[in-house]
């Protein structure tokens, strides 16, 4: 029955010349599972963050690694009790998280550096001042990309005593893995409950699979973040739709925390 339908459908493709609709069709429905999320938080569904954070009432900690302006960092603020720290080595962005200070003074906070697994001078690469797409580079990428000192640290060296962090967001193109080694020890100590990370085709750069995530955050379930607030998609680690690298945000919930989670969000 199958094999009939998918031969009816080419076949009608074929008479109709309906490829490029097709295609259309196809990027709608990865859209709705997911895929190719982009926008603001609203729409991406990434505020769900936020409700993640509120289950706990008590004022916690979250870590904005690869902040940029501060969008994320703000609806975090915004939408939750949790105090924020904010890493972005770009000094461009300074006025505005200034102004952030100046709204929360009591809870937030920014630090100028880079986040990865190792602590030191590194070189930060873009094709313009302020980017969203600047990355951490040893390397000369090539002629298109500027390139500014800064200095780079590691989590776990920069939280050996604080009592509770609940969240961390990465977006640092293509480098969330090693910003996670950088953090092995706190979350082996269990103090991270939600780990949200861009996964995108950033991460062939370094040669990173979603696998690889998920073999190092073993204590940690992940989900897709669906658009528009329809909520989560758990992700099969055992399937080949979900381990792509089309734009996706996604989410990694320990395991302790599911059943709650599940008591307020969709999850599907």
């Amino acid at each position: 029955m199958k094999l009939i339908i998918i031969k009816a459908y080419l076949f009608f493709i074929k008479t109709f010349k309906l490829f490029y609709l097709n295609e259309k069709i196809y990027k709608l429905s990865l859209h709705a599972l997911g895929f190719n999320n982009e926008g603001n938080f609203n729409f991406t569904g990434e505020i769900i963050m936020s409700k993640l954070l509120s289950l706990d009432s008590s004022k916690n900690l979250f870590l904005d690694v690869g902040g940029n302006k501060g969008d994320y960092s703000s609806m975090i603020l915004k939408n939750t009790n949790c105090n924020v720290i904010l890493y972005e080595p770009q000094k461009i962005h300074e006025k505005k998280f200034n102004l952030i200070s100046k709204r929360y003074p009591a809870r937030f906070n920014y630090q100028s550096i880079g986040i990865s697994d190792f602590k030191g001078d590194s070189k930060l690469a873009y094709q313009y001042e302020g980017s969203g797409q600047a990355k951490i580079s040893s390397i000369n990428l090539n002629n298109n990309y500027k390139y500014e000192k800064i200095k780079v640290d590691f989590i776990d060296n920069l939280f050996q005593k604080y009592e509770k962090i609940d969240g961390m967001k990465i977006d640092v193109e293509g480098h969330e893995l090693s910003v996670i080694n950088g953090a092995n020890k706190l979350i082996a100590e269990n103090q991270f409950k939600f780990i949200q990370i861009e996964f995108n085709t950033c991460q062939l750069e370094n040669k990173n699979t979603l696998f690889d995530f998920i073999s190092l955050l073993e204590d940690f379930i992940p989900y897709r973040i669906l658009p528009s607030g329809i909520g989560l998609l758990k992700i099969n680690p055992a399937s080949e739709y979900d381990l792509n690298y089309i734009h996706q945000n996604v989410i990694f919930i320990r395991k302790n925390m599911i059943k709650d989670v599940e008591k307020s969000l969709k999850i599907f």
